[in-house]
């Protein structure tokens, strides 16, 4: 058993933790494996069994050349044995270490989806993993393009982050164009045509915006 400590209320810090406890029950193989323990304020070293996600400055790690924490990301990990931590320079940069750690156990994220995902089995309390990292390019991402459904750009969304992308597109400020291709089925011969409507699009890239703000991606 692992537990996860993290302070605050940011949201993508939230879910960095609850990631790094589902992926932790799914290399294990034990249920419950990574706790997740949310704190006022993180101690100064990780006791044995715990994982610490936190900002660099939080857990007092070797600062790097970083002009703005907002838009750069940087990340150092040291996890020894299941003890230890994962920092950032933001919240979106302790996401990219916590699917680095699953990476250096031989994960993998190829694309969106389910589908896409390569898991291994490891046991995180014999696995060690050092790591700095600063990102070679202060911008990477992807644009909505094509004909998509909110299912679609929900799942790019969450795989961005697992690829080291930190920035999303959507082109205009609701893409009824591109949405509305996919519900009308224009060239479909297996599915009847959906129009949405326009308010119908605004509704769905509003719960996009919110997927965007939870894995902490520019928008």
């Amino acid at each position: 058993m692992i537990r996860i400590l993290y302070a605050g209320d940011n949201r993508t810090m939230a879910y960095a933790a609850s990631e790094l406890s589902r992926y932790l029950e799914k290399v294990s193989g034990t249920p419950e494996f990574g706790e997740i323990c949310p704190v006022d304020k993180l101690p100064a070293q990780p006791a044995a069994g715990e994982i610490l996600l936190g900002l660099l400055d939080e857990l007092a790690c070797t600062p790097f050349d970083i002009t703005d924490p907002e838009l750069e990301d940087a990340e150092d990990i040291c996890i020894r044995g299941g003890s230890g931590y994962i920092a950032g320079s933001n919240p979106r940069s302790v996401l990219f270490g916590v699917y680095d750690y699953f990476k250096s156990m031989g994960c993998s994220w190829v694309r969106p989806g389910d589908g896409g995902e390569h898991l291994v089995s490891c046991d995180p309390m014999t696995h060690d993993f050092t790591y700095r990292k600063k990102a070679d390019t202060l911008f990477r991402g992807e644009c909505l393009e094509g004909a998509v459904k909110y299912e679609h750009l929900r799942a790019a969304v969450e795989w961005a982050p697992k690829v080291h992308m930190n920035l999303t597109m959507i082109q205009g400020i609701v893409p009824y164009n591109f949405m509305s291709r996919w519900y009308r089925h224009r060239v479909s011969t297996v599915r009847p045509p959906e129009d949405i409507g326009y308010d119908g699009v605004a509704g769905l890239i509003s719960l996009l915006e919110q997927d965007i703000a939870r894995v902490g991606l520019q928008l």
